[in-house]
C-alpha cells in the first residue's frame, strides 16, 4: 500500500506531466501581411525548395529595415520560433499512443494554436542574446512517450540534459561563420564548394538531421554524404570545433573545412550583452530546428523549415542600456517547480491538506453557514474580531459574511498551519475582505515587535556563506518575527497586479484617514510611478520585468513621471486629470536607509499633508518644521496605547455580547426563580397554617385532657365510704368503680391525644422552619437572577443605544437579507480604534526599520541576487524575510512563483492568499502552497474555469499511468474546488445542468452581499449560477444621460425614463446570414447601439465593454468599431488627444471574449452572441455547457446589459433561457422597421 506521502507525490508528478504537454500558443501572424502595429511585426517564414530564401527582419533587404526608428531611444528585438508545429499534431501523436477518448467534447478535442521546438531572442542585428533561449518541453515529452514510454521509471526525467545540449549547440553554431551561400548568394546552391564548406560544420555541430534538412534548401548532398552524417551528439562539439591554440585538433580556418571565427568576434566569447556571436541566417534556424526535433525524437511531426519571427521595439533605459531579454514563453513554467515539490521530503501542512485523499475528506464535519445562522453570529462575536482593520471608511465596515470569513480563517490558521477557502461571487468584496486580513497579520507581527526591549533584539544571529572566495553574511530575524510574510498569487496576472497596486494607493483609504496614514510614502509614490499613494505596503513582483521595475522604483528611487494637471473626469473621454503625483526625485529605499544610518531624522508625514489637494494629485515636499516620525520608544508606546484601547473596546463589546447571548437564559432563570419563590411562599403559608392548626389541636387536646383529669380527680374524691366500699362490694361502690375506670380511660385517651397533638405541632413547626428557609433562599436567588437579568437588560439597552444597527438584537427575527447586510459589533468607535491599531502597527514597523537601518540595508542589498536565486537557501530566506518586514505584501503569478522563490523550501513563507482561485488549474498552486504555512484560497468555481489545453483523453491516460484518483484530473476541477472540499465552513449550492438535472457543489465560506451590479444583472447572475446565495445591496442611483430633462430639473428629481440611458434589453437580430459565427446584421446593430450610447447619450467609451463567447465574433466586432472611425469625430468641447487615446484604449482593451474579461467590469456591457440559427447549434451548446460563461458575461455589467443576438435560437439553450425571459430582459426587435414610402 502506498504511503500518504507517496500518494501526494504521485499526484504532483501527474500534474507535472500534464504541464509538460501543455505549451502556450506562440504569437500568430496577422491575416494580411506581417505588421501588427507600428511597434510590432509577426512574420511567418516558410522555406520552400527551389525558391529564394525569404529575408529575415534584421537583414538589409527586409522591409522592416526601411522603418524609421530613433535608435537612441529604442531598437528592434526579434524572437525567433523555429520548427513551428500545430499543437493538434501533438494531440494526434499522443492519442495514437494512448488512444482517444469518446468523452472528449467535439469542440474541445481539436487543439488550436501552434508551438515551436525552440525559441531564441536576437538583437537588432540578428545576434543571439544571452539567456534568451527556450526549448519545447512539449516536443521533448512527446518524444519520451515514444521512447522510453510511460512504463519506464522516470520516463519524464532528463529534460535539463537535453536543454543543456541544445544551448551548447546554438552557442557553438553562432560563434562560427558558415558560408551557406554560393558566391552569388542567391537561392539554393548546387553541389559545390559552398555545400562542402557548410556540410562538415553543420554535421559536426548539429548532426545528420540538420544536414538532411538543409539538403533541399542548399543543394543535393548525395546519398553517401547524408548517410555518413553524424547523429546529433553535442558532446562532439567541443572536440570538433576548437578555438585556435586549444591544442590537438583541426586547425582553424584552413582547408579542412573548419570555419573561421566571425571577423571582429571572439569565437570563445561568452554570450553576455547585445552582440554575442554572429548574425543568424535562415539556414541556421532550419538546421537548428531539425537538430532539436531530432534530439527530442519528434522530427516526423513538424517541418523544420517553418520559422516565425516576432519583432517588437524595445525602449532604452535612461542610461541608454536595453532591458535584459527574457526567454520566450514557449513552455509552461510550472514543471520545474512541480518537480522540486515532488522530490521534497516534506510537503507541509497546507499542501498536504490541499492534496487530501478524496476518501479522507470529512464531509460529516461540514457546517452549512446558510442553515445555521447562530454559528455565523457566534463567528463574528467581538472576541473573534482581529484588532487590526484596514483604513477603509469607518462608516463602511465589513458585511456579515466578510467578517465571518476573516474571523474564522484567523481562528483556524493563526498560530498553526493549514488551509482555508472563501467563495467570492462577483461583486461581493473579495479584495475588501483580504485587506482586513492583511491588516490583522501586520498587527500580529507588531505585537511581537512591541515585546522587544530594544529594536536590535529583533535580529538574532547571522547566516554566513562563501561566494567567489569571499565570506558573506546576512542578518537573521528572530523566529517570532517571521511567519507573517504575505504573498498574493494567482494565475491571472491582472488580479495580483490590481491587488498590490491598489493597496499602496491613496484611493485605498477612507478620506478620514488621509491625515493619519503614512508608511514610507515617498517610496510608495515611486513604486506606483507617481500615482498618489499613502504607504509602501505592497508590490507586484513575479517575472523579471516586474522585479526590475521594483528595484528601480522602490530601491533606487526612480523619478515619477509628470502628467498634466486637471480636475475631475471628462464624461465623454473618461480621462481623470491629475491622477499622477508631480514631484521631484523621490528617494529610493536604499538612500533613505543610508541617511537613517547617518542619524538623519525620518520625515514621513501623513498622506493628507503630502497631498493637500487630493483632486490635483500633486505631491508636495515635506513642510518645514514638520516633526520627524516617532522613534522606537515613542512608536512602541503609541502602538501599545492603541492596542490597549482597542482591547478595552473589544472587551466592552464582548461583555455586551455575553449579555445579549445570556439575556434569554437570564430571563428564563428569573422566571424560574420567581416560580420557585412563589412555590416556596405558598409552602411556607401552608406550613404556617399547619402549625396554627396543630397548635389549636394541641390546645384542644390539652383542654380535653385537663377536663378529663379534673373530672377523674373529682370522681376519685367522691369514692363511697363505709364497710361495703372497703370490701369493694355494694352497689354504690361498684357503680363508682365502673365510672372510675371510665374516667381513667378518658384521661389516658386525652393524655395520648395531647402527645399526638404535641408531636404534630412540633412537626409542623419543623416544616415551617424548613419552608421559611426555602423561602429565604428562593427570595435570595430571585433577587440575584433579577439583578443579573436587569443588569444584562440594561447592558443590552445601553449597547442598543450606543451601537444602533451594529448591535445584533432581534437577530432571530431578521430576514436573511437584513442579516447578511448587517455588521454586528462593527460600530464606528470600534472600527476607528482597530484602524488606528493597524496604522500604529505600521508606524512601529517603520521605527523598527529605522532603528535597524544598517542591518536592513545590508540584507536588502542582496535582493537582486535573491530574486535571481544565486544565494544559498538560508541566506535567501533571511533576505526575503527582511523584505517582507519592510514591505508586508508582494504578489506574483503562479507561473513566476517557482523562479521568484526558487531557493525557498516547505513552509518558508507565512501567508499565501490565492486570488481568482476558481480560474487556476489545480496544479498551478502547488509550488506556492508548498512554501506557505497558511493558505487562503479566494475564488468562485462558478465563474470562468481553468483553461487546460491538453485533451481530456490524454489527461486520462496520463492519470492511469501515474495511478491517481479521477478527482485530480485538471479538466474536472480547479484550485478553488480542491480547497473548498477540505474546508468544513461553507455551504452547498444547487446548480442546473444542461440536461435539466441538478447537482450540488460545496463551496467554502461564502461572501454573500453583492454591491456591484444593479438588480437586472444581479438577479440573472444569482439565478443562473448561485442558487440564490447572493444578497442584493447595490447602491442604486439614476444613470442619467447628458443632462436631466426640464421636468426633472424643475421638480428636483434625479432622472426619469425620458432622460436616463436606455434600459437593459435583448436586441433580437433574426438574420440567417453568417460568416462563420459572425452575423453581419449584429454588427450593424452594434454600430447603432454604440452610436446611440456614445454619440447621442454621451456615454464615455471607458464605461462600455463589448463581449462575445467567440473569438471570430470579437474580431468582427473590433473591425466594426474600427470602421466607425470614432477618433475622427471628436465631440465638441473634448480634448482631441485625450479622446483619441480613449478610442484607442476602447478598441484594444474593451472588446474581447468573455474569457478575457474575467475580473473586469463596466457600467455598460454589450454581449454580441453570433452563430447561425441552425448550423450554430453546436457552438451554442458549447457556450451553454455550464453556467460559468454566461454568469461572467452578465456580471461584468454594473448598470446596463445589452444583448445582441437571435432570441429564438439562444433562448432555447440552458441558462440563456433565463436571459431570454422578457420579464427579466425586455426584447427589442432589430431592425426597427420604418413605414414603407408611399407608392408614386
Amino acid at each position: 500500500m502506498r504511503s500518504e506521502h507517496r500518494r501526494r507525490t504521485d499526484v504532483v508528478r501527474y500534474w507535472r506531466a500534464v504541464e509538460l504537454f501543455s505549451p502556450p500558443q506562440i504569437p500568430s501572424p496577422p491575416r494580411r501581411g506581417a505588421r501588427v502595429s507600428e511597434r510590432e511585426w509577426i512574420q511567418q517564414v516558410d522555406v520552400r525548395p527551389g525558391q529564394p530564401w525569404p529575408a529575415l527582419p534584421w537583414e538589409p533587404d527586409h522591409p522592416l529595415q526601411r522603418e524609421r526608428i530613433d535608435t537612441r531611444k529604442e531598437v528592434w528585438r526579434h524572437t525567433v520560433y523555429g520548427g513551428v508545429f500545430s499543437v493538434d499534431a501533438v494531440r494526434l501523436a499522443l492519442e495514437s499512443h494512448f488512444g482517444a477518448d469518446g468523452e472528449d467534447h467535439a469542440g474541445t478535442r481539436r487543439q488550436r494554436g501552434e508551438s515551436a521546438v525552440f525559441a531564441i531572442t536576437v538583437d537588432a542585428d540578428g545576434r543571439l542574446l544571452d539567456k534568451a533561449t527556450a526549448f519545447s518541453t512539449c516536443a521533448w515529452a512527446t518524444g519520451r512517450v515514444r521512447d522510453p514510454g510511460p512504463g519506464a521509471p522516470g520516463w519524464l526525467d532528463g529534460f535539463g540534459e537535453t536543454e543543456a545540449a541544445c544551448e551548447e549547440a546554438i552557442a557553438m553554431l553562432t560563434r562560427h561563420h558558415i558560408p551557406y551561400r554560393a558566391a552569388a548568394g542567391a537561392g539554393p546552391a548546387g553541389v559545390g564548394g559552398a555545400a562542402l564548406d557548410w556540410r562538415g560544420v553543420v554535421g559536426e555541430i548539429l548532426g545528420g538531421a540538420a544536414v538532411g534538412a538543409l539538403g533541399a534548401l542548399i543543394g543535393d548532398l548525395g546519398a553517401g554524404v547524408v548517410a555518413g552524417a553524424l547523429r546529433p551528439v553535442a558532446r562532439r562539439v567541443g572536440g570538433a570545433l576548437r578555438r585556435p591554440g586549444d591544442g590537438p585538433g583541426p586547425a582553424a580556418g584552413g582547408a579542412d573545412g573548419t570555419p573561421e571565427p566571425e571577423p571582429g568576434h571572439d569565437p570563445g566569447q561568452v554570450m553576455d550583452g547585445e552582440e554575442p556571436g554572429r548574425p543568424l541566417e535562415l539556414p541556421d534556424l532550419v538546421a537548428f530546428a531539425a537538430h532539436v526535433a531530432d534530439l527530442c525524437g519528434v522530427g516526423d511531426l513538424l517541418a523544420p523549415a517553418s520559422i516565425r519571427v516576432h519583432s517588437h521595439r524595445v525602449r532604452r533605459r535612461k542610461d541608454g542600456s536595453l532591458p535584459d531579454p527574457e526567454p520566450a514563453f514557449l513552455n509552461s513554467l510550472l514543471p520545474e517547480d512541480l518537480e522540486r515539490v515532488a522530490d521534497a521530503d516534506r510537503h507541509g501542512t497546507a499542501l498536504s491538506a490541499y492534496l487530501t485523499d478524496p476518501a479522507a475528506v470529512r464531509t460529516a464535519d461540514r457546517v452549512d453557514v446558510r442553515r445555521d445562522r447562530d454559528v455565523v453570529l457566534e463567528g463574528v462575536s467581538p472576541g473573534t474580531v482581529p484588532l487590526g482593520r484596514w483604513p477603509a471608511p469607518t462608516a463602511h465596515p465589513l458585511a456579515l459574511s466578510q467578517q465571518f470569513a476573516v474571523n474564522t480563517l484567523l481562528s483556524e490558521l493563526s498560530g498553526r498551519c493549514g488551509l482555508f477557502s472563501v467563495n467570492g461571487p462577483p461583486g461581493t468584496g473579495k479584495t475588501t475582505m483580504l485587506r482586513d486580513l492583511i491588516a490583522a497579520v501586520v498587527v500580529e507581527r507588531a505585537v511581537r515587535l512591541a515585546s522587544l526591549s530594544r529594536p536590535s533584539d529583533g535580529f538574532g544571529g547571522r547566516v554566513e556563506w562563501t561566494s567567489d572566495g569571499v565570506t558573506r553574511t546576512v542578518g537573521r530575524l528572530r523566529p517570532e518575527l517571521t511567519g507573517h510574510e504575505i504573498v498574493v498569487a494567482s494565475s491571472n496576472n491582472g488580479a495580483v497586479q490590481n491587488i498590490t497596486t491598489e493597496l499602496p494607493a491613496l484611493d485605498a483609504l477612507g478620506e478620514e484617514w488621509h491625515g493619519e496614514a503614512s508608511y514610507f510614502l515617498d517610496q510608495a509614490v515611486a513604486l506606483l510611478g507617481g500615482v498618489p499613494a499613502w504607504g509602501a505596503v505592497a508590490a507586484p513582483l513575479g517575472k523579471a520585468e516586474k522585479r526590475r521595475d521594483f528595484m528601480e522604483r522602490w530601491w533606487w528611487g526612480e523619478k515619477p513621471k509628470r502628467e498634466p494637471r486637471g480636475r475631475g473626469r471628462d464624461r465623454r473621454t473618461g480621462d481623470a486629470g491629475g491622477d499622477r503625483a508631480a514631484s521631484g526625485p523621490g528617494p529610493g529605499m536604499q538612500a533613505l536607509l543610508q541617511r537613517l544610518e547617518r542619524g538623519e531624522p525620518l520625515h514621513d508625514p501623513p498622506a493628507g499633508v503630502r497631498f493637500p489637494h487630493r483632486r490635483d494629485g500633486e505631491l508636495v515636499a515635506v513642510p518645514d518644521g514638520t516633526a520627524p516620525a516617532d522613534g522606537w520608544a515613542a512608536a512602541k508606546a503609541a502602538f501599545q496605547r492603541a492596542l490597549r484601547h482597542a482591547e478595552s473596546l473589544r472587551a466592552h463589546r464582548a461583555a455586551a455580547a455575553r449579555a445579549l447571548r445570556d439575556l434569554g437564559r437570564l430571563a428564563d432563570d428569573a422566571r424560574a426563580a420567581a416560580l420557585l419563590d412563589q412555590s416556596a411562599g405558598d409552602a411556607e403559608q401552608r406550613a404556617q397554617a399547619e402549625v396554627a392548626a396543630a397548635s389549636a389541636a394541641l390546645r384542644e387536646a390539652s383542654g380535653v385532657y385537663e377536663h378529663a383529669r379534673q373530672a377523674a380527680e373529682d370522681h376519685h374524691r367522691a369514692r363511697p365510704g363505709g364497710l361495703l366500699a372497703a370490701l369493694g362490694t355494694g352497689r354504690a361502690f361498684q357503680e363508682w368503680e365502673e365510672r372510675e375506670r371510665r374516667y381513667q380511660a378518658e384521661v389516658e385517651r386525652a393524655f395520648l391525644a395531647v402527645g399526638e397533638a404535641r408531636n404534630t405541632a412540633r412537626a409542623a413547626e419543623r416544616a415551617l422552619a424548613e419552608a421559611a428557609a426555602l423561602r429565604s433562599r428562593s427570595a435570595a436567588r430571585l433577587g440575584l437572577t433579577r439583578a443579573a437579568f436587569e443588569e444584562a437588560e440594561h447592558a443590552v439597552a445601553r449597547a442598543r443605544a450606543d451601537w444602533g444597527e451594529h448591535f445584533p438584537a432581534g437577530w432571530q427575527h431578521l430576514g436573511e437579507d437584513e442579516r447578511e447586510k448587517s455588521s454586528p459589533w462593527s460600530d464606528e468607535e470600534f472600527c476607528a480604534a482597530r484602524t488606528r491599531v493597524f496604522l500604529a502597527a505600521l508606524d512601529l514597523h517603520r521605527a523598527f526599520v529605522a532603528a535597524n537601518a544598517r542591518t536592513v540595508r545590508l540584507n536588502l542589498l542582496l535582493l537582486k541576487e535573491a530574486f535571481n536565486g544565486v544565494v544559498p537557501q538560508d541566506a535567501a530566506l533571511a533576505v526575503w524575510q527582511t523584505l517582507f518586514l519592510v514591505m508586508p505584501v508582494v504578489s506574483t503569478t503562479f507561473a513566476s512563483c517557482g523562479r521568484l522563490f526558487a531557493p525557498l523550501g516547505a513552509e518558508s513563507l507565512g501567508w499565501l492568499l490565492i486570488d481568482e482561485a476558481g480560474q487556476a488549474a489545480p496544479q498551478a498552486a502547488v509550488g506556492a502552497l508548498w512554501r506557505a504555512r497558511r493558505a487562503v484560497l479566494v475564488g468562485d468555481p462558478l465563474q470562468l474555469e481553468p483553461v487546460v489545453p491538453l485533451p481530456r483523453s490524454v489527461q486520462e491516460r496520463l492519470r492511469q499511468a501515474y495511478g491517481v484518483s479521477e478527482e485530480w484530473l485538471p479538466w474536472r476541477t480547479s484550485a478553488q474546488r480542491v480547497g473548498d472540499r477540505v474546508n468544513r465552513w461553507g455551504t452547498e449550492l444547487t446548480t442546473r445542468r444542461p440536461d435539466g438535472e441538478t447537482e450540488s457543489v460545496w463551496v467554502g465560506a461564502p461572501l454573500r452581499v453583492h454591491r456591484r451590479c444593479e438588480r437586472t444583472m444581479f438577479a440573472l447572475s444569482n439565478d443562473i449560477a448561485y442558487d440564490g446565495l447572493m444578497v442584493y445591496a447595490t447602491d442604486e442611483k439614476p444613470f442619467p444621460g447628458p443632462g436631466l430633462c426640464d421636468e426633472c430639473l424643475e421638480e428636483g428629481r434625479d432622472g426619469c425614463r425620458a432622460c436616463i440611458y436606455p434600459l437593459s434589453c435583448w436586441v433580437d437580430v433574426g438574420s440567417g446570414e453568417t460568416v462563420g459565427k459572425w452575423v453581419p446584421e449584429e454588427g450593424v446593430a452594434l454600430e447603432r447601439m454604440l452610436t446611440v450610447l456614445h454619440r447621442e447619450r454621451g456615454v464615455a467609451l471607458d464605461r462600455v465593454r463589448v463581449l462575445s463567447p467567440f473569438r471570430d465574433v470579437v474580431a468582427n466586432c473590433a473591425r466594426t468599431v474600427r470602421e466607425m472611425r470614432m477618433a475622427d469625430q471628436v465631440p465638441p468641447g473634448v480634448d482631441p488627444e485625450s479622446y483619441r487615446r480613449q478610442v484607442s484604449v476602447f478598441e484594444s482593451e474593451h472588446i474581447g471574449t468573455v474569457h478575457t474579461m474575467q475580473g473586469k467590469e463596466s457600467d455598460v456591457v454589450i454581449l454580441v452572441l453570433g452563430t447561425h440559427p441552425r448550423q450554430g447549434a453546436g457552438a451554442r451548446a458549447w457556450a451553454a455547457e455550464k453556467p460559468n460563461l454566461l454568469n461572467v458575461a452578465v456580471s461584468r455589467a454594473k448598470r446596463r446589459l445589452f444583448v445582441i443576438g437571435n432570441h429564438d435560437s439562444w433562448s432555447r439553450v440552458p441558462y440563456f433561457d433565463l436571459l431570454g425571459d422578457p420579464s427579466r430582459l425586455p426584447r427589442r426587435t432589430w431592425p426597427v422597421r420604418q413605414p414603407a414610402p408611399a407608392a408614386r
